[in-house]
């Protein structure tokens, strides 16, 4: 009955067809940029078969990068994964993962750093009443619908992926806010 959350922010990107984590440490090295980070990177599959081989019963997900829409399929398909739970439904039924990603396959994750974490992430906090008072999120949490008053994961990536929705069309240069 455990659950497994596995939550990552920080830098990735496509190469190719295959998404990719780059570490912190990640430095120049190879002839060309695509091979340092074939060399260097932790690809999402490899990442999403050690997740599986967990005995949990439940595993979330959360990705907090750009292009991070590239762990899911359906962004392969040139949908946008924040906007369809269904697709978040489907991922979740047929694999047993829960997956949230901050951007498209082609996208930058948006970060404003008076909120001090990328958009998914603050969306996440706020949802559960985890954000400091001043943001534009601090009275909007997520209710929780169920009868013993907890929060679906469902609910709360949905909650999340709206809003950062609604913050990415607001956001025009990431480095300047």
């Amino acid at each position: 009955d455990d659950t497994l959350a596995l939550f990552v922010a920080g830098h990735g990107t496509m190469v190719g067809q295959r998404y990719y984590l780059i570490p912190h440490d990640f430095r120049r090295q190879a002839a060309t940029l695509e091979d340092d980070i074939r060399q260097q990177g932790l690809p999402a599959d490899e990442l999403a078969d050690a997740i599986a081989q967990a005995p949990a019963k439940q595993r979330l997900l959360i990705i907090d990068t750009c292009a991070s829409g590239g762990v899911l399929e359906v962004s392969r398909q040139g949908r946008n994964p924040l906007a369809f739970r269904g697709a978040i439904e489907s991922v979740g039924q047929r694999e047993g993962v829960f997956t949230i990603a901050a951007s498209s396959a082609g996208a930058e994750a948006q970060e404003i750093k008076a909120l001090k974490h990328g958009v998914l992430t603050y969306a996440l906090l706020a949802a559960l009443k985890s954000v400091p008072p001043g943001g534009p999120l601090e009275n909007l949490t997520l209710q929780p619908t169920s009868a013993d008053g907890m929060v679906d994961v469902l609910d709360w990536f949905s909650y999340s992926a709206g809003h950062v929705a609604r913050f990415a069309a607001t956001v025009h240069h990431p480095a300047d806010q």
